[in-house]
């Protein structure tokens, strides 16, 4: 298939040549744009694997590391989970300003998201045919506790930002709580693979 594209650029080049046979300058052009094109192919066949590169195969560090002894309650969030996550808390955020919810919807849906996608975070997602790896279930009451330690930061947060800012204070509390229910159910997991 990359065979074939790269067939169709040069017979497409081979044409436009000869229809700019007696221009130069348009030659030139052409040679460039022919050269700028089968380039950026070649970079896409390396990147998505057409073909290997030692630099490729290198692993790259990430920008920011866990501790090992947060290894078990920390994991960097796929940039789909972070996505997802963010579009949630972000609705949550706003409820106040846009719907005129209280503070306490504000906080009883952050708290039920965030005690939700906590408590899913690592674990295997399995159909009802097939059985996945084991997985050591801890407690509800260790995604409980950190979901309301994040929402108590969230109040605290918000009574600090208050005293800063003339916003209505529902607004604020619904930005801090949010704030903190994204934080743990994004960066904070509960369940892992059992280790036999």
């Amino acid at each position: 298939m990359v065979g074939k594209k790269s067939e169709e650029i040069m017979s497409a080049y081979e044409r436009l040549l000869e229809d700019y046979e007696d221009n130069v300058k348009r030659r030139i052009d052409l040679e460039i744009a022919k050269d700028v094109i089968m380039d950026y192919r070649l970079g896409n066949q390396v990147n998505f694997g057409g073909l290997s590169d030692e630099a490729d195969q290198e692993e790259r560090e990430p920008l920011i590391r866990i501790p090992g002894f947060l290894a078990d309650v920390l994991e960097m969030p796929k940039k789909k989970y972070l996505q997802q996550n963010l579009f949630i808390f972000v609705a949550i955020s706003l409820l106040p300003a846009i719907a005129k919810t209280s503070a306490q919807t504000c906080l009883s849906l952050g708290f039920g998201a965030g005690l939700f996608l906590l408590y899913q975070r690592g674990a295997p997602v399995v159909s009802e045919e097939e059985e996945g790896p084991p997985v050591e279930v801890r407690p509800l009451l260790l995604s409980v506790g950190i979901t309301a330690a994040a929402g108590f930061l969230g109040g605290l947060l918000a009574q600090l930002v208050a005293s800063f800012v003339t916003i209505q204070y529902d607004s604020v509390f619904g930005v801090c709580t949010a704030l903190m229910f994204f934080i743990s159910a994004t960066f904070f997991k509960v369940q892992r693979a059992a280790e036999f």
